[in-house]
């Protein structure tokens, strides 16, 4: 039956679960910890190669669903138009597609190239939750997206969605085992909102005068997402507020130059990447950003075109293959080193 089919299929991932488990609890020190994950970087295999299915486009964006442990096994990549979520847990040493979405051109959107993927912290969409948030569908909202509270977006991407779901149906799904959100930024300066779960854009936001640079959410705050755009301006969005529940800005920031954002996960500010090799730490509570200063300069030539920020430490990347890591808590650059062979 299908039980038995799916403990088959999951059987791999639950033994690597339980050595996983043994495993840290052999680590009981801190020079233990780091003997672990530099043991388990070692490790690293090949698990599987996928071949996409973005036609003649390069595959430009990979982003894990990290912070929503319900949701970890989910991965999204995007090419030219489309859009396509895997997961990569549950079938052994393969992957499978869990959606595809394509950023056609039709009569209820403008369509285009796909710039930016984003996962959005949405609480895993179950009733309870929604109850607790004060947020969800109530069966009768619109799906357009909106700039801010007042300027809704136009008629024609009203009812736009990736399925031929009913204009009145909710926002968000209730799914017994929860929903995981991705945002979708396109080179005509729009973010679709789709459930994973309900297979459908829920919302679109038109959130920039060009197109998204870049998008990254808050992994502890439900509905937060922040999107750069070439228009210089870094926008904070709740996906899931507004009058109507239809999402809505909550924060402008002035941002020029900027080439790549990334959340913290509280939701109080971000990092940005900047052309010239210059990174900016942001809180959205205070008047200006913070630069930061990293041991190495990563010099004037060469753009900052990626950050993380992982526990406090931010993690970024030059076009030309140098990294460098901060602590903001200390408020110090800590490590700097070079991609080998980057030449």
């Amino acid at each position: 039956d299908t039980r038995t089919v799916n403990a088959r299929m999951n059987s791999p991932q639950r033994a690597l679960k339980r050595q996983r488990e043994e495993e840290a609890r052999t680590v009981t020190s801190e020079a233990s910890k780091d003997a672990a994950r530099v043991a388990t970087l070692k490790a690293l295999k090949l698990k599987t190669v996928v071949r996409e299915s973005h036609g003649a486009s390069a595959t430009t964006h990979c982003e894990y669903a990290h912070g929503t442990s319900k949701c970890s096994n989910l991965f999204a990549t995007c090419g030219g138009e489309l859009v396509t979520i895997y997961d990569d847990e549950h079938f052994g040493d393969h992957v499978s597609v869990v959606a595809q979405y394509a950023n056609a051109s039709d009569e209820r959107q403008r369509g285009g190239r796909v710039t930016s993927v984003a996962w959005v912290s949405s609480g895993y969409g179950d009733a309870k939750t929604m109850a607790a948030t004060g947020r969800g569908g109530n069966g009768k909202e619109n799906v357009n997206g909106t700039s801010n509270k007042k300027t809704k977006a136009p008629a024609k991407t009203k009812t736009a969605k990736a399925s031929a779901a009913p204009e009145t149906e909710s926002r968000r799904e209730t799914h017994e085992f929860g929903d995981a959100v991705l945002a979708v930024g396109d080179e005509h300066g729009v973010i679709s909102v789709i459930s994973v779960a309900g297979n459908r854009v829920v919302a679109r936001l038109h959130a920039h005068e060009g197109a998204v640079i870049d998008l990254s959410g808050a992994c502890a705050k439900d509905g937060f997402l922040v999107s750069l755009g070439a228009d210089g301006v870094m926008k904070t969005w709740d996906v899931f507020g507004g009058e109507d529940g239809e999402g809505e800005c909550v924060g402008t920031y002035a941002a020029r130059d900027g080439a790549c954002v990334a959340c913290k996960a509280d939701g109080s500010g971000a990092v940005t990447g900047h052309k010239g090799g210059v990174v900016k730490d942001w809180t959205f509570a205070a008047a200006a950003p913070t630069t930061l200063a990293f041991k190495v300069s990563f010099g004037p030539k060469h753009d900052v075109d990626c950050v993380r920020v992982v526990n406090d430490v931010v993690f970024a990347k030059t076009t030309n293959m140098c990294f460098g890591t901060f602590d903001l808590k200390r408020n110090e650059s800590l490590h700097s080193w070079e991609a080998p062979n980057k030449h």
